[in-house]
């Protein structure tokens, strides 16, 4: 950030190292230089001569700021990266209840029919069911197996307890699946759980 210190100006840098003030000379573009001058000396020049502090202090502020400029990148980078999961996952989250509602229809039989009895209804759904899982799953869904498993909190949600001494602990039925996304939890599986 450029200041001015009573007529001159003043380059002041305080992003991740202490404030310090680097006086800046300004030029017009109409203004001449003196023939007195010296050339600016040229970069990687060894002209025998040790640098002048203010050049050893131009570049370390030169590499300060193009490492601050790649880290800047990187946590963008990072940043976005985490945005586009986090829409993915909302996304997703969107499907699991037509998914349900699918298993729900194939599970449920149709009135008047017999449960061999193949209709043109249960076989779309069928397939639009399928068609649905199989996309999930290319984008990282899976389903959470839960039936006969112990009981997990962090995976499963009971919704209720059944009294059964030999299978304390496990799931005895699954109200509704839960779902992991690349082995993050999308939605917990609500569970019945025997005691």
């Amino acid at each position: 950030m450029f200041i001015l210190d009573g007529n001159s100006p003043v380059l002041r840098h305080q992003e991740g190292s202490p404030a310090r003030r680097i006086p800046v000379r300004v030029v017009d573009d109409d203004h001449k230089e003196p023939d007195s001058v010296p050339a600016p000396p040229v970069v990687g020049a060894s002209s025998g001569t040790p640098e002048s502090p203010a050049q050893i202090d131009w570049k370390e502020l030169a590499l300060r700021l193009q490492a601050e400029m790649n880290n800047f990148r990187k946590r963008q980078e990072q940043r976005a990266e985490e945005a586009s999961e986090r829409e993915k996952e909302r996304l997703l989250r969107l499907f699991l209840p037509v998914v349900d509602n699918l298993r729900r229809a194939l599970e449920a039989e149709p009135a008047g029919l017999g449960g061999d009895s193949p209709t043109a209804l249960r076989e779309g759904v069928h397939l639009t069911y399928h068609e649905l899982k199989r996309l999930l799953e290319n984008e990282g869904v899976q389903e959470i197996e839960a039936l006969g498993r112990p009981f997990t909190p962090e995976l499963h949600e009971a919704v209720a307890t059944v009294v059964d001494p030999v299978r304390s602990g496990l799931v005895v039925e699954v109200v509704e699946p839960g779902y992991t996304l690349n082995g993050r939890l999308l939605r917990p599986a609500r569970v019945v759980v025997a005691a």
